[in-house]
């Protein structure tokens, strides 16, 4: 990725001039070039102050979050989803297990708690350390953000737009206050169209494999950025030039990327849980919660994981006589996944309504049976119609130009739209996939260069 002072002189030719090979030595190979007598040098310089100054400001608006924003725990949990606990464990050198077990467990990645894991290590865990790492993430997604709008072809300024909106998006923002995935998930989905976008536009071999890292990665944070990588990856291979056979091998080696990257993972689940688990166990126990109301009167109405849990503990308990407890991992994600299956079947028109629905909750924060939504939920509507109209404008503006480029961004936020209409879908859930939506919009509205 691209960051402030790091850009190669290669590198820098070719997001200066999108048709230079940036694999092609300099031409003036053996000499450092002059930045304040050439013009293309001073602009590169000011575009690098720039990026910095955008850096710096999207840390300071997570950390005044960190600081200023209100501590609601009591309503909701520093840690939510158990990211911390488990990056504790790491760092005492116990078993990946969730809390009150000692029991192997897949039920959450591993990436962000190996992330984590330094940070508990140093007695830090408790401290807002954890909290402020968000920032860091979120700066260095300004930063891959920035690099995936240059290798779009997109112009310096569209380039530093893209990334300042990413820098003052507030919903993301805010998400600081919490041990969430979104700020990883964020910046692996972004490296992850960079990489692809520079290999199908003549970046090699190398760049696949090194999408199919960040594919492999990006699993390892969010299970869903499995499906929506490979996507991503297939939409940049057989958008590349050549045969079929080359973009056939392009994709491939980034599937071969991405399974060494995984391969430890999978190794361990089957060694500590006896099952084929590439991602997590969590899967069922989420599609269930996603659609385990479509047998009530009010089916449209939002049922968060404690109603879901106690509902299908029920379930089990009537029916089977069987105790969720008493149950393994592998197990419980097994009947899970069957019952959903089992509710869809049975009420097939409810759950295409719900399906309809789940677009609005996902990029619009509105749907979720309450009578009035928050003001926060109207801005994040309005704010996110605004970006997709704009989008949807630009790509016919475009008359299609536009669409052999964008194919694996376009491929991962669709991708991603229709995978939580179909499942479960919270705004935050879209937060990873807005800078491939602002990347598009870039270079659709503030100009490519010539």
């Amino acid at each position: 990725m691209i960051g402030p002072g790091t850009i190669p002189a290669q590198q820098t030719r070719s997001m200066i001039d999108p048709g230079l090979n940036p694999d092609e030595p300099p031409r003036n190979c053996g000499k450092e070039p002059k930045a304040l007598n050439n013009p293309t040098g001073r602009i590169l310089a000011h575009a690098r102050a720039a990026l910095t100054v955008i850096a710096m400001i999207c840390i300071a608006l997570r950390v005044a979050a960190v600081i200023w924003m209100p501590r609601d725990y009591d309503l909701l949990s520093r840690d939510p989803d158990g990211y911390g606990h488990l990056a504790s464990r790491l760092a005492e050198g116990l078993s990946y297990s969730l809390p009150g077990s000692d029991v192997p467990s897949a039920y959450c990645p591993p990436l962000y708690p190996l992330v984590l894991a330094p940070l508990y290590a140093a007695g830090l865990g408790d401290t807002p350390a954890p909290l402020l790492l968000a920032a860091l993430l979120d700066a260095l997604t300004c930063l891959a953000l920035y690099a995936l709008v240059r290798r779009m072809g997109g112009s310096l300024r569209a380039a530093l737009l893209a990334a300042l909106f990413w820098a003052l998006y507030l919903p993301q923002a805010v998400l600081a206050v919490r041990l969430w995935t979104e700020p990883l998930a964020a910046l692996l989905a972004t490296a992850l169209l960079w990489a692809l976008t520079a290999g199908m536009r003549g970046g090699g071999r190398f760049r696949f494999i090194l999408g199919g890292a960040f594919l492999g990665l990006g699993a390892l944070a969010r299970s869903t950025l499995l499906p929506l990588g490979i996507a991503a990856a297939a939409a940049a291979a057989f958008a590349s030039s050549g045969g079929l056979r080359p973009r056939i091998g392009r994709l491939a080696l980034a599937l071969l990327a991405c399974a060494l990257i995984m391969l430890p993972w999978v190794v361990r689940n089957a060694a500590s849980l006896g099952a084929f688990i590439p991602t997590t166990t969590h899967g069922g126990r989420t599609i269930y919660e996603g659609n385990c109301g479509l047998d009530d009167e009010n089916f449209l109405r939002n049922i968060h994981a404690a109603e879901a849990r106690e509902r299908f503990e029920r379930l089990l308990l009537e029916r089977d006589g069987l105790h969720l407890r008493d149950l393994s991992e592998v197990e419980r994600d097994r009947l899970y996944r069957a019952e959903t299956i089992r509710i869809i079947l049975r009420r097939p028109a409810r759950y295409a309504l719900l399906s309809l629905n789940r677009f609005a909750r996902f990029w619009f924060n509105v749907g979720y049976g309450v009578k009035t939504p928050s003001r926060a939920s109207f801005a994040v509507c309005a704010l996110h119609a605004a970006l997709l109209a704009a989008l949807a404008a630009g790509l016919l503006r475009g008359g299609g130009r536009h669409m052999r480029t964008f194919a694996p961004a376009l491929a991962m936020v669709v991708g991603a739209t229709l995978l939580h209409m179909a499942t479960i879908a919270y705004a935050r859930y879209a937060f990873p996939f807005v800078p491939a939506l602002l990347a598009m919009l870039a270079v659709a509205w503030a100009g490519t260069e010539e």
